[in-house]
């Protein structure tokens, strides 16, 4: 509960201003806690964004470990997206700013990639397994970030729908279909 206050804090005080810039004494009163309660939980503002980091990244892990099948990718893919923004959505705002999204993504496609080769047979050493996976996941994180820096203009489900079909199918078609529907 007090290891959580100090999580919520940090979102809430995160909104406002850069990591760099917020300190123990304003998260510690944010909080309600002082700073000594502060240091029993972590060493510094930056555990608590790894804190949160670790534990998107095990959250998102565990939602592809059990969900994701190859048979079916994108519909599953789509399944384990969406209820993963429904639950972490406020960490997905923090984590995929600019400032915080480069080493976010590479924890997450060290969690992920392994399960997404893994799913699909791929041989673990090959040098293309990892590039075809770390593709996969960097456009999809990318995706996601420009979504959230939007405003999430698009509902999550056409969100997520046209995430699917990228992902699925490649940039080059959904770009042809999106312009194709555009079209008088």
């Amino acid at each position: 509960m007090t290891k959580q206050a100090f999580i919520d804090a940090f979102c809430l005080l995160s909104q406002g201003k850069p990591t760099e810039k917020i300190t123990v004494r304003e998260l510690s009163v944010r909080a309600g806690y002082n700073r000594c309660t502060f240091y029993q939980y972590f060493s510094d503002v930056y555990a608590v964004l790894e804190t949160i980091e670790d534990r998107v990244a095990a959250q998102v892990k565990e939602n592809f470990r059990v969900a994701i099948e190859p048979e079916d990718f994108g519909k599953t893919f789509l399944n384990a997206f969406m209820r993963i923004h429904r639950e972490q959505a406020p960490y997905f705002d923090l984590l995929l700013r600019p400032a915080n999204r480069a080493r976010f993504s590479e924890k997450l496609i060290a969690e992920v990639g392994p399960i997404l080769a893994a799913r699909f047979h791929l041989p673990p050493e090959d040098e293309r397994s990892g590039l075809l996976t770390e593709l996969y996941l960097s456009t999809a994180l990318a995706a996601v970030a420009r979504w959230i820096k939007s405003g999430r203009k698009l509902p999550l489900p056409e969100f997520s729908a046209l995430l699917r079909d990228v992902l699925s199918s490649g940039v080059l078609p959904a770009m042809r279909k999106q312009t194709k529907n555009k079209l008088p």
